[in-house]
């Protein structure tokens, strides 16, 4: 091997060929970051401060958008953004309240194979079995038929798809189903990973299994668990449900969060809304954003392999 001026050849041509295959590797992801992260982000926070004039071009609004926005927002007459707004945060809360530690335990319960969890898992495994959309309209049907159905036999049943009392929940219930196949896949595996000594430990000194599941088998699988909420948060507005499956672009007001509101308004009227929906989402991620950051700053300070 030879040396130059006190260098190895040898070892800077391998080094130079470990850069460019790195290089090589990273480029095509790093190009579709660019377009379809960094330019079509780009492109909407131009549209915030346009409008489409008269002859349909987009001509300069200033900040005229972002005013029509926080109008609606606190409009006594039209509550259709305040209630998305709410809706978002509700929805963000209830799956996630209610969805994760009932994700963990039917997870454990599968990773201990308990006898019923087989039928148990075909049974929340059937949405992702299914057709997404086949799913939800089966689902959709079903609920619309519901009422006629039990009236026959004396019981009265409120119509979950049209009662406003009832529409939201029904949306949340949905997402709680459908969200658990994620969970009878994802979390009995990862539990599965764990040194079954370390198990084996915990059951020679006593541990039962709920003991087992909050002090040996959680905080080994933490950081899963604070990724899918850091991850939660950051989509907490972009999140519509089954607004659109259930409803097409007339979903109820009460319904309604700003993933779907964003969505409907701009396949309803097209080009004329890119403005104010893209005032819209530059808003929500600015209030997202620091939300998302305080979060994983939370998680990682509760992370018990920090202690």
């Amino acid at each position: 091997m030879k040396k130059q001026g006190g260098k190895v050849l040898g070892a800077t041509a391998a080094r130079w060929k470990e850069r460019g295959f790195i290089g090589v590797v990273l480029a095509y992801p790093l190009l579709l970051f660019i377009v379809f992260y960094v330019v079509v982000n780009f492109n909407s926070f131009l549209l915030a401060f346009q409008k489409v004039d008269v002859n349909y071009n987009q001509v300069f609004n200033g900040v005229d958008n972002f005013k029509q926005v926080f109008s609606d927002l606190v409009s006594k007459d039209n509550r259709m953004l305040s209630t998305a707004f709410i809706n978002s945060f509700l929805m963000f809360i209830f799956v996630t309240g209610i969805g994760m530690p009932f994700n963990l335990l039917f997870g454990y319960m599968i990773y201990r194979k308990w006898r019923g969890t087989g039928a148990f898992r075909l049974i929340v495994m059937l949405p992702s079995i299914i057709s997404g959309m086949l799913m939800a309209l089966m689902f959709q049907k079903l609920m619309y038929a519901l009422p006629s159905m039990l009236k026959t036999i004396g019981v009265n049943f409120p119509s979950m798809m049209t009662d406003p009392d009832y529409v939201f929940g029904m949306t949340v219930f949905y997402s709680l189903w459908t969200g658990f196949g994620t969970a009878v896949i994802m979390y009995p595996n990862i539990m599965g990973t764990i040194d079954n000594e370390i198990i084996e430990a915990g059951r020679i000194d006593g541990c039962n299994s709920l003991q087992e599941l909050w002090h040996i088998i959680i905080p080994l699988i933490f950081p899963t668990i604070a990724t899918f909420m850091v991850t939660g948060v950051a989509g907490i507005f972009g999140n519509m449900g089954p607004n659109y499956t259930f409803w097409d672009t007339s979903a109820p007001p009460e319904a309604t969060n700003i993933g779907y509101l964003i969505y409907a308004r701009v396949l309803k009227s097209g080009a004329a809304e890119y403005g104010y929906t893209s005032a819209l989402g530059f808003i929500c991620t600015l209030i997202a954003f620091p939300i998302t950051l305080l979060v994983k700053y939370i998680f990682d300070k509760a992370d018990p392999v920090n202690d």
